[in-house]
């Protein structure tokens, strides 16, 4: 597995804008959302790139679907198709148990509450676009959204400059060999200042909470898997990342918020099991210079995320050396925390997709949407 933690020169780079356009009208981004305001939902879809494809999966009260429709279809004016689908919609849950994936479904037979469930959702969505080699993915709690602009500039240039991202031209969906190389780019934030609801408060270039507490677990791992690596993890739950599509199909997904780390170490392993392997495993970690304005969640949000991610951790228990297993249980006793394994999907290029080519039309917007009682 390749790790590569970097900056750019630029990320303006006039000699790169050809590629740029190629790259923006073959990736989709995915925002994920929940309760956070429409306004600050529309400013970030406003700073996607107008080529681009872009879906929202909500999971927000059913009630406020509507008007979140509504408003979405009055405001965008994007030359790129938005779709906006609801985590708990029937079609959802039709399409996953038509797919022999039932166990992602509750007790009342909708798709449960989760981060990386959303995520999933929203990438099937991308590979069923048919047109699509990468997708992005975005929190909608993003209060300077600006800094998009900088990320997705980066990552336009790190993966049509990468023979790891370049597989083009697009071959039609799913037809990425086994072969084919795997490249994620997590964006590694400069700061996290404080938002008080008035003012923000700068703080210094740390780790954020949960990643404090992972992100060494994840390179103690890393360093048993692979010694011959010496780069530190500094994005075991980077909510701004992006993949090719042949990564995003080729690994598992996991429930709540275990799927950053579940699926950085998804990555790690399969680089671990084949480092002679033709196709290369890539992590890129991109230095970001654009602080990064978020809600400051509150600690049983953190402890949440603690949870489920050191449970991503235990989903490779049997590949876990036994000083690490003791670690994160140690860490667990001493935090209060329940370990609990977290639910895993199956790898999307192994969900039978081709008869659900319909499914994202179902879930389109049209522009000056007039309806909200639907």
């Amino acid at each position: 597995m390749d790790i590569e933690t970097l900056r750019l020169p630029s990320v303006m780079d006039a000699d790169r804008f050809g590629d740029m356009d190629y790259f923006v009208r073959h990736t989709a981004f995915v925002i994920s959302h929940k309760s956070e305001p429409v306004d600050t939902l529309l400013t970030i879809l406003r700073y996607i790139p107008a080529d681009s494809p872009r879906i929202v999966v909500t999971n927000c009260s059913p009630r406020t679907l509507p008007q979140l429709s509504y408003a979405l279809g009055e405001e965008l004016t994007s030359r790129g198709a938005t779709y906006l689908v609801h985590q708990k919609d029937a079609h959802i849950a039709q399409f996953f148990h038509e797919c022999g994936v039932p166990h992602i479904l509750d007790a009342s037979g909708v798709v449960r509450n989760g981060k990386g469930e959303g995520m999933y959702i929203g990438t099937i969505l991308a590979a069923l676009l048919g047109t699509v080699e990468w997708v992005v993915y975005f929190d909608a709690d993003n209060y300077a959204p600006s800094a998009l602009l900088e990320y997705i500039l980066a990552m336009g240039q790190l993966f049509t400059s990468s023979s790891a991202g370049a597989y083009s031209p697009y071959r039609g969906r799913q037809e990425y060999p086994e072969s084919a190389p795997l490249h994620n780019v997590r964006v590694c934030w400069a700061s996290k200042p404080h938002y008080n609801g008035v003012t923000f408060t700068p703080q210094p270039q740390v780790l954020g909470r949960c990643t404090q507490v992972i992100a060494p677990l994840c390179d103690e791992l890393l360093r048993a898997w692979a010694p011959e690596n010496n780069q530190r993890l500094l994005a075991s739950n980077a909510g701004e990342q992006g993949m090719t599509m042949a990564a995003a199909t080729a690994l598992r997904f996991s429930s709540g918020f275990s799927i950053e780390t579940f699926q950085l170490l998804e990555l790690a392993l399969i680089g671990a099991r084949n480092p002679n392997a033709t196709a290369r495993v890539r992590l890129q970690q991109y230095l970001s210079s654009s602080p990064h304005f978020h809600e400051k969640k509150d600690d049983a949000h953190i402890r949440d995320m603690i949870a489920d991610s050191l449970g991503g951790i235990l989903a490779f228990r049997r590949h876990l050396p036994p000083s690490l297993l003791s670690r994160v249980t140690e860490l667990a006793d001493e935090l209060g925390i329940r370990l609990t394994r977290p639910a895993t999907y199956p790898a999307i290029r192994r969900l039978p997709l081709a008869r659900h080519g319909d499914l994202p039309a179902q879930f389109r917007l049209d522009a000056s949407v007039t309806d909200v009682s639907a």
